[in-house]
């Protein structure tokens, strides 16, 4: 069973959300589980690298709808904008879901509401992660496919934890300096260090 209900409706989005940077982790995972390629083809990928971003998000009421799409992460290193790939909500007392990602050719109706807001000065990251399967690691034809994530309405778990973990990929694999937003609403500006964990109080 599932955190959230997925919500098709294109009516206007609520607002009055306030969010909360709490965490980030940016460390080594077993297997390479940190890193992964972007790109058409796998002859034509490249390696990013995974961040978590933990949230804590005000204002959730029942009936509200949340459109993580909203969500973005500027590498100022890099100057390029990237979308969140995964978002993961917490049970209280252990217990973990991911938010359903939708494939754009089965759902051609969703907006593409990341691609709504800008920062000027930095490029939007248009290349999508490869598709991993048994046959494209034999036969080396890895494609790659456009996700968005359904609009949510929160079910009593989220709206009692009011915890996610988003996770990014950029180009930078340990140091570097990153803003958070929502739309075009700054939720932080922080710097990676050689330490693999951020907190924040």
């Amino acid at each position: 069973m599932g955190v959230v209900q997925l919500s098709f409706s294109q009516t206007k989005d609520n607002e009055g959300y306030s969010f909360k940077l709490t965490r980030v982790f940016n460390g080594k995972i077993a297997f390479g589980g940190h890193k992964d390629k972007f790109g058409p083809s796998k002859k034509e990928s490249e390696v990013l690298y995974r961040m978590e971003v933990d949230l804590k998000i005000q204002g959730l009421e029942k009936e509200k709808v949340l459109d993580f799409n909203y969500f973005s992460i500027v590498d100022h290193t890099n100057k390029s904008r990237h979308p969140v790939s995964w978002v993961m909500i917490s049970a209280t007392f252990g217990g973990s879901y991911y938010v359903e990602k939708l494939k754009t050719t089965e759902y051609p109706d969703l907006i593409d509401t990341f691609s709504l807001y800008s920062q000027e000065g930095i490029k939007d990251y248009d290349k999508y992660r490869l598709e991993a399967n048994a046959l494209a690691m034999v036969t080396n034809k890895s494609k790659s496919y456009k996700y968005l994530f359904g609009r949510v309405v929160p079910n009593k778990m989220l709206l009692r934890t009011k915890k996610v973990k988003l996770y990014f990929y950029t180009k930078v694999k340990k140091i570097g300096t990153f803003s958070i937003y929502y739309k075009d609403k700054l939720i932080e500006t922080f710097t990676t260090t050689k330490k693999s964990t951020l907190t924040f109080k």
